[in-house]
């Protein structure tokens, strides 16, 4: 096992279109998703290869390091890389809501799963225990934004009955996962009113259901007309969604090793380097697509 661990949050800053390879139903392109779950998700290779992107164009850490940490560009058989990421999974979805213009929704089995990687991480995470919800109900702190007169609340179409519940704890630790820059001040104050924990199943739907779904069309260069066929439904998950990848680092497997960089904590070191940063995953980049926002848990 890896004895330098950390978990990487990563915040979309625009909408997100890392591709599924399937169609489903009229969308062409669909986002990757879960296969047990159907929880959206970036698959690794992407988060190692975006990470890769970053440094390979914005630190002093080009040609030999970069290939002692991520591995060779062509030889792949060579040596492997020292740094290893983990799929990154979904933390906080932000749904329409009727009053308090969206909530993040998350629900139990995230969260156990964010505990259950923690610990992977070699991290001790402890989460007050939430209600036990049902199919159509939520919990919300006292303070929400979100909630209607007489108890409900309304997330897109649906209408949920509310139970207010003691979140402080669990929304002073996801504040603690976003940016740190004060630009991201208003949004961390919004955890503590617009947070919404829903069951599993209603969580589930949401994933499923609320992701933007974009016509995309191509223009014939010659007429300036849509090009025949070149009509397509693209989906994307939301800007404002929070993921997370468990990051470990081991000791350099490249023979020639620079000396700075020998160690696993060195690795992890440099990885650290990209928190605060901004990376771009998944496609349609020159149309702005897939910027996240990086931050480290900070180490353990």
């Amino acid at each position: 096992m890896y004895n330098k661990t950390d978990i990487m949050f990563l915040y979309a800053e625009t909408s997100v279109h890392v591709g599924g390879g399937d169609s489903v139903g009229a969308i062409d392109l669909a986002i990757a998703r879960e296969k047990y779950t159907d929880f959206p998700f970036i698959p690794s290779s992407g988060v190692k290869g975006a990470v890769r992107d970053w440094f390979d164009h914005n630190v002093d850490y080009k040609g030999e390091k970069v290939e002692v940490i991520f591995g060779p560009k062509n030889e792949g058989s060579e040596h492997a890389g020292a740094a290893v990421f983990t799929d990154a999974r979904i933390l906080l979805f932000p749904v329409r809501s009727l009053k308090g213009v969206f909530a993040w929704v998350t629900c139990p089995f995230v969260l156990n799963r964010l505990k259950r990687d923690y610990a992977m991480a070699g991290i001790k995470l402890e989460i007050a225990n939430l209600p036990n919800l049902l199919t159509g109900q939520c919990a919300v702190s006292p303070t929400s934004e979100c909630k209607l007169s007489g108890e409900k609340l309304v997330l897109e179409e649906y209408t949920f009955a509310v139970t207010s519940a003691n979140l402080t704890g669990l929304t002073t630790l996801l504040k603690t996962f976003l940016p740190t820059g004060e630009e991201y001040d208003s949004f961390r104050n919004r955890i503590d009113t617009n947070l919404v924990v829903l069951s599993d199943d209603d969580f589930k739907e949401f994933v499923k259901t609320s992701t933007e779904v974009q016509t995309r069309i191509k223009i014939d260069s010659k007429t300036k007309t849509v090009k025949s066929g070149a009509l397509f439904y693209q989906e994307n998950l939301p800007s404002d969604s929070l993921m997370y990848s468990v990051v470990a680092a081991q000791k350099p497997f490249a023979k020639k090793t620079p000396e700075d960089l020998k160690t696993d904590d060195a690795v992890m070191k440099v990885l650290m380097n990209l928190s605060t940063n901004r990376i771009q995953l998944g496609g349609n980049e020159s149309i702005g697509k897939g910027i996240f926002a990086i931050k480290f848990l900070g180490g353990n």
